[in-house]
């Protein structure tokens, strides 16, 4: 729709078209009024919402659902938030749990430090439309999960500037 969201902590706020500042908090159904991270499904329009205690998901059809520990989160602290446009699957970085990933078939798996992430604190993620390529920023390197399945981390012992990884964009022109 070409409407702009900006997650703050103070809630969710979305510019209109028209220039309109909708506010969205706790009254209307988000999880927690700090917000982490927020993403746009491109083919339904739900907007997830990464929170201090969980995920919130603004379904196209105006409704609220927000997913916990209790639905499969590994943990409440969701940092980061990303979705593949190919798959429709949903991964949340969570602080202190690893990725969460909700797939579009409606199950969640969880992978840690055990399957090959670097650590279980991820404060970001992308996901490189050209490969499948899913790549996690953590406090100890950022790793890579390749759509084949196998696990890389990148670290200052492979020329990587920091170890903290708190940031990751893809270029969709030249995929670097």
């Amino acid at each position: 729709s070409g409407d702009k969201w900006f997650g703050t902590r103070r809630g969710v706020s979305r510019l209109t078209q028209d220039e309109t500042l909708e506010r969205y908090t706790t009254a209307n159904g988000l999880a927690a009024d700090w917000v982490n991270a927020t993403a746009i499904d491109a083919a339904t329009g739900d907007k997830c919402n990464a929170t201090g205690v969980g995920v919130s998901r603004l379904g196209a059809d105006g409704a609220w659902r927000t997913f916990t520990t209790a639905d499969g989160l590994a943990w409440g602290r969701v940092e980061a938030v990303a979705i593949d446009a190919i798959s429709g699957d949903v991964w949340f970085g969570v602080y202190g749990g690893g990725v969460s990933r909700l797939g579009a078939d409606g199950t969640w798996r969880t992978f840690t430090t055990v399957d090959g992430l670097a650590s279980l604190y991820v404060s970001a993620l992308a996901i490189d439309a050209a490969t499948g390529d899913r790549w996690f920023g953590t406090d100890r390197g950022v790793s890579r999960l390749g759509a084949d399945g196998t696990w890389q981390t990148y670290t200052t012992a492979n020329g990587l500037t920091g170890n903290w990884g708190n940031a990751i964009a893809i270029d969709a022109a030249t995929g670097d």
